[in-house]
C-alpha cells in the first residue's frame, strides 16, 4: 500500500504513556476501547487493515511468538476480502477476550494499544523504502528483502513462496529456474543464509546506487504480494494443532489462537 505524501503516518501524536492511555479507556465500553486500538494499528488511517499492515506489525509487537500471523489475520477478516475493517477488528477483539474480568480487558487493551502506537507498518512503495534503505548496509537491505518474501515467518521460503513472488517481479528469469539455484542444498526450500549468500554474490559487482535502487523495488514489490496456504500451512503457538487436518469450530479458533494476543 502506498501512503500519500501528505498524510502522516503512524500514530505520532497519540500517547504512549499507560496512565494516559487509561483515561483515554475511562467510561468507555470494550467495543469503544477496541475501536482506539484499532485506530493504533491503523497506520496509514485509510481505515482498513491489509494483510502487510497487520503482519508487519504483529510480527515488530510478538517477535517471539512463533505464530502464523496469515492464518490469525484470516479469523479476522471475516468477509475475505483480504482488509480487516473496524467492525471485523471490534468484533474479534471484543468476542476474542470475552472471557477476561473488565479489569483484565482494560489492561490488556492498554497494553496492546500501548504498543502498537510505537509501531508502524512498514511501508510499500519503493520510495519510502528506498530513503529507509539509504544508510544500511547492503546485508541489512537484504534483510528487509527476506522478511517481505518469507510470508509464513518460519525461517525459511518455500517453493511457492519464492515462485509467487519472483513471478510476480521479473519475467527475464524462470523462478523455477531462480529456485533451483537459490536452493543450493536442493532440500526443497531456500533458508536465509542460502538467500543472503546467493543474493549478495549475484549482486557483488553492482554499484551501491544501483543496489540500493533494485533493493527497494524488489522489497516493495514483495510486500505487496502475500502467499496463503503453504504447505506448512500450521499455527504455530501449538505445533502439535495441523490446522489443515484438525478442522475448527470458529469460536475454538479463535479461543485458541488469541490466548497470547489482543
Amino acid at each position: 500500500r502506498n501512503w500519500p505524501a501528505n498524510r502522516p503516518m503512524g500514530n505520532s501524536h497519540a500517547s504512549t504513556d499507560p496512565n494516559h492511555v487509561r483515561k483515554e479507556l475511562a467510561n468507555k465500553d470494550r467495543e469503544e476501547m477496541a475501536k482506539i486500538l484499532f485506530e493504533a494499528f491503523d497506520d496509514d488511517q485509510s481505515k482498513t487493515i491489509d494483510m502487510w499492515e497487520f503482519i508487519d506489525q504483529y510480527r515488530k509487537y510478538a517477535r517471539d511468538a512463533k505464530c502464523d500471523w496469515m492464518e490469525v489475520f484470516k479469523l479476522y477478516d471475516t468477509n475475505n476480502d483480504n482488509m480487516i475493517d473496524v467492525k471485523e477488528f471490534v468484533t474479534f477483539i471484543v468476542e476474542s477476550n470475552k472471557h477476561y474480568s473488565e479489569e483484565e480487558f482494560i489492561e490488556r487493551m492498554i497494553s496492546a494499544i500501548v504498543g502498537f502506537r510505537k509501531i508502524e507498518a512498514s511501508p510499500t512503495d519503493s520510495h519510502h523504502i528506498w530513503r529507509q534503505m539509504k544508510k544500511k548496509t547492503r546485508k541489512e537491505m537484504v534483510e528487509m528483502i527476506w522478511e517481505a518474501i518469507d510470508d509464513d515467518c518460519n525461517g525459511y521460503c518455500d517453493h511457492k513462496e519464492f515462485v509467487l513472488h519472483v513471478g510476480a517481479f521479473t519475467k527475464h528469469k524462470s523462478p523455477e529456474t531462480l529456485f533451483k539455484v537459490y536452493d543450493s542444498d536442493k532440500n526443497g526450500k531456500i533458508s536465509k543464509e542460502e538467500f543472503f549468500t546467493k543474493f549478495l554474490n549475484e549482486n557483488n559487482a553492482v554499484a551501491d546506487d544501483l543496489f540500493l535502487s533494485k533493493c527497494a523495488k524488489v522489497c516493495a514489490k514483495f510486500r505487496q504480494i502475500h502467499v496463503k496456504d503453504t504447505v506448512h500451512d500450521v499455527h504455530v503457538l501449538d505445533a502439535s494443532v495441523k490446522v489443515k487436518t484438525q478442522p475448527e469450530t470458529k469460536t475454538q479458533k479463535i479461543n485458541r489462537k488469541t490466548k497470547q494476543l489482543c
